[in-house]
This record gives structure tokens, sequence and C-alpha cells, in this order.
């Protein structure tokens, strides 16, 4: 039964809830929306300076193994680990559908077998909403993004992106957290 279907039921029925039973109402705002891609956007520059540091030899590197799980701790923030459906920007046949957490953090992260999407050397990602709607159950935000370079050079990416609330928020998220369901990216099309 979905929420409002609910709602109504209670509205014109003569069912009394039990004085410790609450329904709290949250509406997804596109301010909730653009905190979520800030987030994002910092999570990308974090893992490809981390990635940028294990090219550079720095001194504080980070093994492969400790890259993978800081990227599955920052991955699990933005994205539902359990579901998600994920269409990335760079990968190829057959694995251009992902529909595992293990297989996001692959894309992001993987540079021998996979796009290593992180290890671009990323310095900045600038979004443009196109579009969006937003509800109390979901969000869906589309638009286009530029990925900026070390170098200056940009690429630009076509996004959509399925956000809900978390229901099962961490200690250091609000009761409101939204995680991407599903993600969609792709390069324009060029006739």
């Amino acid at each position: 039964m979905l929420l409002s279907e609910f709602i109504h039921y209670l509205s014109t029925s003569t069912v009394s809830l039990p004085k410790t039973t609450h329904i709290t109402m949250f509406m997804i705002h596109q301010q909730d929306v653009k905190k979520h891609q800030e987030s994002w956007t910092n999570m990308l520059l974090d893992l490809s300076k981390c990635c940028q540091d294990i090219t550079n030899n720095q001194a504080h590197r980070m093994s492969s193994a400790s890259l993978k799980l800081h990227a599955q701790n920052k991955l699990s923030q933005l994205y539902h680990s359990d579901k998600i459906l994920f269409k990335p920007t760079l990968a190829k046949a057959p694995h251009n559908i992902r529909t595992t957490f293990e297989d996001l953090v692959n894309y992001f992260i993987d540079n021998e077998s996979d796009a290593g999407f992180a290890w671009k050397a990323w310095k900045g990602v600038h979004f443009t909403q196109s579009s969006h709607y937003c509800n109390e159950l979901y969000a869906v935000s589309m638009g286009t993004y530029n990925f900026i370079q070390q170098d200056e050079s940009i690429t630009t990416a076509e996004f959509t992106f399925v956000y809900n609330i978390d229901p099962h928020p961490s200690e250091n998220q609000h009761n409101h957290s939204l995680k991407i369901i599903a993600h969609h990216s792709s390069l324009p099309y060029d006739s």
C-alpha cells in the first residue's frame, strides 16, 4: 500500500492507531537534490585525488585494498547498496548496465579491467539541471554535467538521477538523506 493510500485509508476509516504510532511526511525538495549533487561531486573529486596520489607515488599512498574500502564508504553514502540501476558514461558492453554495488565501485576505481572513472584526474564537476521532479517518495533530476580535468579539458555528459529517501540512515546522516537508486549517464549524441 502506498503512503498516500495509507493516509487516505486512515482519514476515511474508523480504525484508530495506537498512541505510539507516528507518521512523518517529508517532501523532497530541489535543494535536497542540489545538496546531494554537491556531495556526489565531492565524492568524485576525493576518489580522483586518492587515485592521483597512488599514480604519483605519494608518501601517504593508499593500497588498492584501502582505495576500494574508501570508495565503498564514499559511494554507500550516496547510492543504495542493495538496489541500484547504473548506466555509466564510459562503460562498454557487456558491462554498460550495472545492477550491483560492487560493479558501481569497480566503475569508479578499477582502472585495469574497467573504466576507472575516478582515475581521470578530475578537478571539478559542474551540474546544470534542465528538469527535475520531486515528491515525498522520490526525486528525478535530469541535465548535463561538465567534468573538468587537471589540464582544463572538459567532458560534457548527460545525466538522469533517481533518488529516494534512505530508509536506514547511518548515525552521521540526517533522517532524510537521499540515495541514488538509478543513475544514467551518457555522452551527448553527435550527429
